[in-house]
């Protein structure tokens, strides 16, 4: 999940809220790592942990933590889903194999799939990743999209695990100068109980354990207030299923326009990029194939 809000740029170590022109308006605490890094850390953590072969990022945004799992060597499959869809194709080159990944191709295949698409909708592609993040995402929801979420997320997709984080609103306190909510996009801003009761509601929906967690820890003697941003991470109870990862899609309804398909090379593999729009026009003054494109939102550095 990708940062998008307008804090978090690291100078030295120090955050800083920075206006659309660039300017600096005020100095927040000192996290280095930026919080954002730190999340960004714990889910490496957990991959390296879990050993997931199927991974999607809701809210994937400019793909950062998707250029950062893309190296682990347990995961085969690989998304992103936004909504946005320029943010989508202004980044999916950052997935291209490097050079270096054709000399020394990877010993298991990846494939790295871009979906344009809400969380409020299911999609019978996103069944069989078996591990999930919804990183600083929920707070941007409306509230409509909040409702659905948790049907989607849990009960169609039902990873194994699923990463959730957001920011913890007892925290605010410490932020010199913050009045109401860390970035203009959010909806809301749970405290710990508030974060808590959400995800006692989905263990008992949807069978999922859960523990909570955060990053950023704020100056000794605040240690009351808890992290700055706080970490769900659920566990499915009980086993299979899981599987789809696609199989077969006829007549299905597929909500999401796929935006990219990359595949890494592997054993003499090659890169595969959809673009949708150049297919569609060669297929318009009929040359040759079509395709189509397709739909989330999300991580936005909240301090």
């Amino acid at each position: 999940m990708d940062e998008r809000d307008r804090t978090e740029r690291c100078e030295g170590g120090v955050e800083v809220d920075v206006e659309p022109a660039g300017v600096p308006v005020r100095k927040l605490l000192t996290f280095c790592p930026p919080v954002y890094v730190q999340r960004y850390q714990a889910v490496l953590g957990l991959v390296r942990q879990y050993q997931p072969q199927a991974v999607v990022d809701l809210g994937c945004g400019e793909c950062r933590l998707l250029q950062q799992l893309r190296w682990e060597p347990c995961i085969e499959r690989l998304a992103g889903v936004d909504v946005d869809r320029n943010v989508l194709t202004d980044n999916r080159q950052g997935l291209q194999p490097l050079i270096a990944d054709f000399l020394r191709p990877r010993a298991h295949p990846l494939k790295v799939h871009l979906f344009q698409g809400s969380v409020a909708i299911r999609d019978p592609r996103m069944v069989g990743y078996d591990f999930a993040t919804c990183l600083e995402l929920i707070e941007h929801l409306d509230s409509d999209v909040l409702h659905e979420l948790p049907g989607m997320l849990f009960g169609h997709m039902a990873p194994h695990i699923v990463i959730v984080t957001t920011p913890n609103a007892d925290f605010n306190e410490l932020i010199p100068g913050l009045v109401g909510f860390r970035h203009w996009d959010h909806r809301f801003e749970w405290t710990r109980r508030e974060f808590q009761n959400w995800g006692e509601y989905v263990d008992k929906e949807y069978g999922y354990g859960v523990t909570f967690s955060g990053v950023g820890q704020g100056p000794p003697g605040t240690e009351s207030y808890g992290f700055c941003t706080q970490i769900a991470v659920f566990k499915r109870r009980g086993g299979p299923p899981l599987i789809p990862l696609y199989t077969t899609l006829a007549g299905l309804d597929l909500p999401y326009d796929m935006v990219a398909e990359i595949t890494y090379p592997d054993q003499g593999g090659k890169i595969e990029l959809h673009n949708p729009r150049k297919q569609h026009r060669r297929k318009k003054r009929g040359t040759r194939h079509c395709g189509r494109a397709a739909s989330a939102h999300h991580d936005k550095p909240s301090p």
